[in-house]
């Protein structure tokens, strides 16, 4: 057996091939060879992390969900702090409270098979610590539950730690494939103006009576996988206070569930110049749930920016009103739509600036779109307007000062200095036709 890879181990300064069976010669082959092996293995061996299996001594974690695991989990990621590793979760199920991880260490578990599950009521479930200079901590293929209701946060995130979590869900569903919904805390809590969360390729499944992702300050961002809400909800599924910032990107969002509550999608809660929300290339889905929905809702002169993203709803509002008097927020709004409605829909841009806008309906009922009373400046607002049902349905155009509760009809004389244009399609026999309607240019008034 090759002996242990030591730094000072070398190879041989000279080589010399066997020649008519002489042992010294084939020594020198055999010598050069373990040489070689071992710096092999020692170059991959840096290459990679030294990973710390909790199930194995001295941890000795339960994977069978029996005992709590709390204890045995902590011990192997302080050591991987000490040592410059990462953590190993095996295949299993693991109760736990709240796990503490500091800087430098990442937890890896096995897609599909590695369950942590918080059996505690109040506490939280991981608590990082310390900020990252280097590369950020990566937490991947774990399923996160929960055994009894709880309202503790699942993630905090309060001392500047970059975190990626990778594969992983939220209140899913447990080995045996039954729905869980006992993670009713926060599922992630920022509070320092350096803390980072990444999900990528994650499932959200909200199911708590607090709000889903929370950036009171730092950034929480969401790329790819699914965010969804559940049937009592009234909170934000994703919500940035003043200090921080949040985006989703690529997410899935099911609302379908819904039925009691007024709750939002997006709320950006912040008029900070350097914060922001985003909602990017997503897909809202509310077919069928009821309560009180709104998409998208900002307070005064928040920073919003919604591009590409398709709502396929019905009686759930885009926007959420704001009545009371304030300076435009800095909203974009692009290639935004919106489709199967049901019943007669208002649309409230009044608060926000800077967009362009296309909205689809899908059913013969009418649409009324509110501007801001007086001058709108250097906009550009396309509307398309797409009715599957009867000709002859056309969108209202109305304008009410940001204080108004009540909506007037057309125009109420609004000048438009921007470039707006709108046209709508109706179904003509057996093909579907596109009528321009108006062409608004500038420094046109409605009337």
């Amino acid at each position: 057996m090759p002996t242990a890879v030591s730094e000072t181990d070398t190879f041989p300064q000279v080589i010399q091939r066997p020649n008519n069976g002489e042992l010294a010669d084939s020594a020198s082959v055999a010598q050069f060879a373990d040489a070689f092996g071992k710096r092999t293995r020692r170059n991959y061996n840096r290459s990679r992390s030294v990973l710390f299996d909790i199930t194995r001594a001295p941890y000795n974690a339960d994977p069978t969900g029996a005992a709590d695991s709390t204890t045995a989990i902590q011990n192997a990621i302080n050591d991987a702090a000490a040592a410059g590793g990462d953590v190993f979760c095996p295949p299993g199920v693991f109760q736990r409270g709240t796990l503490t991880i500091p800087a430098g260490v990442s937890l890896r578990g096995v897609p599909s098979v590695t369950y942590f599950v918080h059996n505690h009521a109040t506490t939280n479930g991981l608590a990082f610590t310390g900020s990252d200079s280097g590369s950020p901590r990566v937490i991947s293929d774990i399923h996160f539950l929960g055994s009894i209701v709880g309202n503790g946060s699942s993630i905090v995130n309060n001392a500047g730690a970059r975190v990626v979590f990778r594969r992983c869900t939220w209140n899913g569903t447990d080995q045996a494939g039954s729905p869980s919904a006992n993670l009713q805390g926060k599922l992630a809590s920022i509070n320092a103006a350096a803390s980072r969360l990444t999900f990528i390729d994650c499932d959200l499944n909200v199911a708590g009576i607090l709000k889903g992702l929370h950036a009171q300050q730092g950034k929480i961002r969401v790329v790819r996988g699914s965010m969804s809400m559940p049937a009592t909800y009234a909170e934000a599924l994703a919500q940035n206070d003043a200090g921080g910032s949040v985006t989703l990107r690529d997410v899935l969002v099911d609302l379908t569930a819904h039925v009691t509550g007024v709750a939002y999608v997006l709320y950006a809660n912040s008029n900070d110049v350097a914060d922001f929300a985003a909602l990017r290339d997503c897909e809202i889905d509310a077919t069928g749930a009821t309560g009180t929905l709104t998409a998208f809702q900002w307070t005064p002169d928040a920073r919003v920016v919604m591009w590409g993203n398709k709502l396929s709803i019905s009686g759930v509002a885009p926007f959420g009103a704001n009545s009371a008097p304030h300076a435009r927020s800095l909203v974009e709004l692009r290639e935004y739509i919106q489709q199967d409605f049901s019943t007669s829909a208002s649309i409230d841009l009044r608060n926000s600036y800077g967009y362009r806008t296309h909205l689809v309906r899908n059913d013969a009922s009418s649409v009324s779109i509110i501007l801001p009373a007086g001058v709108i400046d250097g906009q550009e607002l396309d509307f398309i307007y797409y009715n599957a049902g009867a000709t002859g349905v056309t969108p209202a155009f109305a304008t009410t000062p940001l204080t108004g509760t009540t909506v007037p009809t057309v125009g109420a004389g609004n000048t438009l200095t921007g470039h707006f244009r709108w046209a709508k399609r109706e179904a003509s026999g057996d093909s579907d036709r596109w009528i321009q309607v108006g062409t608004w240019g500038v420094g046109l008034t409605l009337v």
